[in-house]
């Protein structure tokens, strides 16, 4: 290319940047570069230079730009060249790709748009129990209240005195002395909680765990720096049938997750349909 065009054209190419002039500026389908049988424009540099650059600093700017595009064209098209069927492998691939794309931007718009969030306890219980065997639990859970407490912590008889909730105010008690001493507690009588989770806070040794979970254990131990309390309020066993409350988070994600099929297949179906009307299709 001229020199003196290729400064030329550069100082077209900036002058809408570095002039503090905000109308819109005329452009023209001007060739800048060319590699083979492809051509670089003036509008495909224009949407990449940053305003607010000297003068200087767009002729670098610009300079870069082009020698970039220039060094990877040849690069692209030798590589094409080479490698003829991969090279359509890949643009095949990336057209389905940004078809896909495409297509779940739209329908993830339209879902939002419409997707009814609100799932009832009545449609949580009705997939429940429609659908139980689906629940069956592959390890323990418990309802349980722990403490682990380090060696010489005050006051660790009146733990002891309270862990077993036995009286309304044991709650209570635990709580507090929890606050003041606790390095781990726990106690929420609705929340259930997978059994092998509470032994990687309460490390309970040559136990039978289900003949544990049966007998509801109420028991204090310690090991070399910490004491332990633990007492299991409700079990459920491995294999049976999840309870309904420990389920119900995944039932509503999964009533969702429906209703987002539906949407989706109701999207397809009406605009197949709006389409065959319009006569837009036809097939040979």
């Amino acid at each position: 290319m001229n020199k003196h065009f290729y400064t030329g054209l550069i100082l077209i190419l900036i002058a809408p940047f570095v002039s503090c002039d905000t109308e819109k500026v005329v452009q023209k389908k001007v060739k800048v570069a060319r590699v083979g049988g492809v051509y670089l424009y003036q509008e495909d540099l224009i949407k990449d230079i940053q305003s607010g650059l000297s003068k200087e600093d767009s002729l670098l700017f610009i300079d870069q730009l082009i020698s970039n595009w220039i060094e990877e064209q040849i690069v692209l098209q030798k590589a094409e060249e080479v490698l003829h069927q991969e090279a359509k492998d890949v643009k095949d691939r990336l057209d389905n790709y940004r078809k896909s794309l495409i297509i779940y931007a739209y329908e993830q718009k339209f879902i939002k748009e419409r997707l009814d969030t609100a799932v009832s306890s009545i449609e949580v219980e009705e997939y429940y129990t429609a659908h139980k065997d689906d629940f069956l639990l592959k390890d323990y859970i418990v309802k349980a209240l722990y403490l682990k407490i380090s060696k010489g912590t005050p006051d660790v008889e009146k733990a002891q005195l309270h862990f077993k909730l036995e009286q309304e105010t044991d709650v209570n008690e635990m709580r507090y002395y929890a606050d003041l001493y606790a390095v781990q507690f726990h106690y929420d009588p609705e929340q259930w909680l997978f059994f092998e989770d509470v032994l990687k806070v309460i490390p309970l040794e040559g136990v039978n765990i289900e003949s544990f979970l049966r007998k509801k254990k109420k028991t204090m131990f310690e090991d070399e720096n910490f004491i332990y309390f633990i007492n299991i309020t409700d079990f459920t066993l491995k294999d049976a049938i999840s309870p309904l409350s420990f389920e119900k988070e995944k039932i509503k994600t999964i009533l969702l997750n429906l209703r987002t099929i539906d949407l989706r297949n109701k999207l397809r179906e009406d605009l197949s349909n709006d389409a065959i009307k319009a006569q837009q299709v036809e097939t040979y």
